[in-house]
């Protein structure tokens, strides 16, 4: 049941914004299922870089090298917020050159 999420490397003449890209293939570098906490830190950064869907499902959002610093110290500190999410969702980070 879901929670698939994917992280991307997309070449920075391709980025529209930290929501959009136009690039038919990016690169895929990582795969990771059912890790909910982070799902939930990924919807809060997508909400932040004003992401404005209502279901936080297959949309990317831009990973700079600062949202990773902030993720480490976040991981570090235990502060992902405590998530349950419903099944089939799946996330797109994108990180771009």
């Amino acid at each position: 049941m879901g929670l698939d999420m994917y992280a991307w490397r997309v070449k920075a003449e391709n980025v529209v914004n930290d929501l959009e890209y136009n690039q038919e293939k990016p690169v895929e570098l990582f795969y990771w299922r059912k890790h909910h906490d982070l799902h939930g830190w990924m919807e809060n950064l997508y909400r932040d870089k004003g992401g404005a869907k209502a279901d936080f499902n297959c949309v990317p959002v831009r990973l700079t090298l600062e949202d990773l610093d902030y993720l480490e110290k976040d991981l570090k500190k235990n502060m992902l917020p405590e998530t349950t999410v419903a099944p089939r969702q799946i996330l797109i980070v994108c990180l771009f050159d």
